[in-house]
């Protein structure tokens, strides 16, 4: 799940007149869930980066609101890619059960 997004790095962005990067961070949260002290062994982390976006045109919560959709999509797409990949490996399994037999 994605949190509610504050808009300092947006009144910053505006203020000093510098792009915002929009980053990803997926499965970082499954890798190490809250109460425990080391990583799971051999997790995947995907961090995905996005175009700037310059703040000129927005207001302080436009920018934090564009930021959000941003974000929130690339997370959907690597969500759809990984379940498009589950899906594939669930039908090679299956293709190889049925040769098998």
């Amino acid at each position: 799940t994605i949190g509610e997004f504050k808009k300092t790095f947006a009144i910053l962005s505006k203020e000093l007149n510098v792009p915002v990067v929009p980053v990803a961070i997926s499965g970082a949260y499954e890798a190490l869930p809250v109460g425990r002290l080391l990583p799971k062994p051999f997790s995947t982390i995907s961090v995905s980066f996005a175009p700037p976006i310059f703040p000129e045109e927005h207001s302080y919560e436009s920018l934090r609101d564009l930021v959000f959709a941003t974000v929130k999509h690339r997370l959907e797409q690597r969500r759809l890619s990984q379940d498009g990949q589950r899906i594939h490996l669930i039908l090679l399994t299956l293709l190889i059960l049925l040769i098998r037999n």
